[in-house]
């Protein structure tokens, strides 16, 4: 996150027409949902098959209770002691994040992002279904030119 910050807040790329660009044109869209009562291995098991590093963590399609980082989970495995697949996703499951609709900007998501309001963004459509999972990783890689591509049928409830 601070190298987030300083590539944001301290940069030359605040002044940049990319912070102008709505997101739904820098971003394919697709995302992965699990319920929060789903097992922490099941939930793992679903990030490797769509290949993603996070998941939005609904119990309902019109409730979002945060987001599953696949590498929470990970750490927890590391944790000796720990029995991480008798977790349930909720334990796991991050709540600072933003929501924000299509239409926004580059520079209003990275705005927010960089003042530590959210550590991640979930970008809903104007029917207000979630589309995207934005974190500081993928906003920073339109810098270098690596793009997140999810194909639509890699959107998975």
């Amino acid at each position: 996150m601070e190298t987030f910050k300083k590539v944001f807040l301290n940069g030359n790329v605040r002044h940049s027409s990319l912070m102008k660009r709505k997101i739904s044109d820098l971003f394919d869209t697709g995302i992965v949902s699990i319920s929060a009562d789903a097992s922490l291995h099941d939930a793992l098991e679903k990030l490797i098959e769509f290949d993603a590093q996070e998941a939005l963590v609904q119990d309902s399609p019109d409730t979002i209770e945060g987001v599953l980082y696949k590498s929470s989970i990970l750490k927890l495995l590391d944790t000796p002691g720990s029995d991480p697949f008798n977790f349930k996703v909720r334990s796991l499951v991050d709540r600072r994040m933003c929501l924000e609709p299509d239409t926004a900007t580059f520079g209003e998501i990275v705005s927010r992002m960089a003042l530590g309001l959210c550590r991640s963004t979930v970008v809903v459509d104007r029917l207000g279904r979630p589309v995207q999972i934005l974190t500081p990783a993928k906003l920073l890689s339109l810098l270098g030119g690596t793009h997140y591509p999810v194909p639509a049928e890699k959107a998975y409830s």
